[in-house]
């Protein structure tokens, strides 16, 4: 019997009809989809006589190290998940040198096939998607695992039940562990859908699948992703600086409570977005409860309207006592609802709190760069501190009047000084093994607003590029400003250790104008 398709050489020959190959236990039926790094069949386990998808890597990916590895650690990654909206995986193994996962069978088609068939969403089918995702997001985080490739096509939805499952951990990271299969600042995923932190290649925590999740619910809605350009870098820069065009203003018919959302999802800083998977579980339900209100008042209003025969002025006191009512009724029930929903998360905290300290293991949110627990046999490294750094200042020496702006960029000078008063107390020789010392980050906050942006990638300094003792030295830090609306802004530099803690700040109130009629000097203080 010909075996077919013959690029297949890992499978073994077939031995029944309808089979293009065996695995071991599993008959190979027809193949479903390739990839860069493997191919997906539908299969039979023998075994347990069930349907099966299986997925194996092509030949040249697994007679690496690396590659293997690479598989190796999403099977794992997506096994430890048991989640009615994760994918569920049966088996993990290796034949003949081929690594291979075998996990449900799953009826129905990918979010992005549906978006790109123009499917119409209605406001329930989006509201069900972003929970069901978010809770397998939450399933995920809870074990520590971060996807950190949240996008359409990673995203299942069955045909039976309508019910979306994740798929693809093939980027995830497990714990507080280093992503060891990939080089030190380098950009894995889909640009499209990276949240800025993965754009600027900094350490991730949770946060970074609820904007990419923000992403997909933006395309949900309006058919594309708030942000898409041509190339890879210009797509990384646009998810760092460029906001997204209102998603109300794209398609008035979704609810306002859900547009706000999902803008907070694609908040540029960690900061304003939900803090955890746990809390946007908690934001959609309100959401939807202040979205099904709105839409219920709309709608007896109207009813009222169409079947009244009073006259005018009478009716226009009835309407207006309904909407007093469905506003009194609103008030009541999230008052009521925010109440248990606090009382809820509370309890929740307390328990997630006391697995999580009964877990070493468990460090989601931890940045990725640092580890959970030192080898015996790797040498002591000290850990940079804010103290261990204080002798570092920065000081801006640009005057806000003056600021250079060239056509669509800001361009800013700044001096480092180091100030430590012996060798014991100089940051370069305290951090000598480290790569990173100290960062100074770029904020950006609008005067109408609490919003916080950051429009430039953050400034890094090693050990040999820092001033030695007693001296300083001048850098320049620019970012893009035409994506920025004109208006008056708080622009502060913030002297960080690497993983984030505030050593100084400095800030300086400018106002930007438009890019046309901005000239050297038009900011100003």
């Amino acid at each position: 019997m010909n075996r077919e398709p013959s690029s297949f050489d890992y499978l073994e020959p077939p031995l029944e009809a309808g089979e293009i190959g065996r695995l071991g236990p599993y008959r190979v039926l027809k193949l479903l989809g390739e990839g860069g790094m493997g191919a997906v069949f539908q299969a039979e386990d023998s075994r347990l006589q069930r349907d099966v998808a299986l997925k194996m890597m092509q030949k040249k990916w697994a007679s690496t190290v690396i590659g293997r590895k690479r598989f190796v650690e999403e099977a794992r990654a997506m096994a430890a998940v048991q989640h009615d909206n994760v994918a569920t995986i049966f088996e993990v193994g290796i034949h003949e040198g081929t690594p291979f996962l075998a996990m449900e069978m799953l009826l129905g088609r990918p979010l992005n096939q549906l978006i790109k068939e123009k499917h119409e969403f209605s406001s329930e089918e989006i509201f069900r998607i972003a929970s069901e995702v978010t809770a397998g997001l939450a399933a995920a985080h809870h074990r520590g695992i971060i996807h950190r490739d949240i996008k359409p096509a990673n995203i299942w939805i069955e045909s039976t039940t309508g019910r979306a499952k994740i798929l693809d951990f093939g980027l995830a990271i497990a714990g507080s562990n280093l992503d060891r299969f990939s080089h030190r600042g380098s950009v894995l995923g889909s640009p499209a859908y990276l949240s800025p932190e993965q754009s600027r290649g900094e350490p991730l925590d949770d946060r970074t699948d609820l904007y990419s999740l923000g992403v997909v619910l933006y395309q949900i809605c309006v058919g594309r992703p708030p942000i898409l350009c041509k190339t890879i870098s210009e797509q990384l820069i646009a998810n760092i600086c460029q906001l997204p065009t209102s998603l109300q203003s794209k398609n008035p018919e979704v609810p306002t409570p859900l547009c706000k959302l999902i803008h907070q999802l694609l908040e540029k800083e960690p900061r304003n977005r939900p803090s955890s998977a746990l809390a946007l579980q908690q934001n959609l339900h309100i959401a939807k409860l202040q979205s099904d209100q709105q839409n219920n008042a709309a709608l007896q209003i109207i009813t009222n309207q169409e079947e009244t025969t009073q006259p005018t002025s009478e009716l226009e006191n009835q309407t207006d006592h309904i909407e007093k009512t469905a506003a009194r009724s609103k008030r009541k029930v999230t008052k009521k609802t925010r109440t248990l929903w606090i009382l809820a998360i509370i309890l929740t905290l307390a328990v997630v709190a006391i697995i999580w300290n009964r877990s070493p293991e468990r460090k989601a949110n931890t940045p990725l760069n640092q580890s959970a627990a030192t080898s015996e046999t790797q040498p002591q490294v000290r850990r940079i501190t804010p103290q261990t750094l204080q002798p570092l200042e920065i000081e801006l020496l640009t005057d806000p009047e003056s600021v250079l702006q060239i056509q669509t960029a800001a361009i800013f000078e700044l001096k480092i000084a180091n100030k430590a008063e012996g060798p014991s107390k100089d940051p370069r020789r305290l951090h000598s093994k480290r790569k990173v010392v100290v960062q100074v980050v770029t904020l950006l906050i609008a005067s109408d607003s609490n919003t916080v942006s950051r429009p430039a990638f953050a400034k890094k300094f090693s050990p040999r590029q820092l001033p030695s003792m007693g001296r300083s030295q001048n850098f320049n830090i620019q970012f893009l400003t035409d994506g920025i609306p004109p208006g008056d802004y708080e622009v502060t530099f913030e002297l960080q250790t690497p993983m984030g803690e505030l050593i100084q700040r400095v800030t300086e109130v400018m106002t930007f104008k438009e890019a046309d009629k901005v000239s050297n000097g038009d900011a100003k203080k």
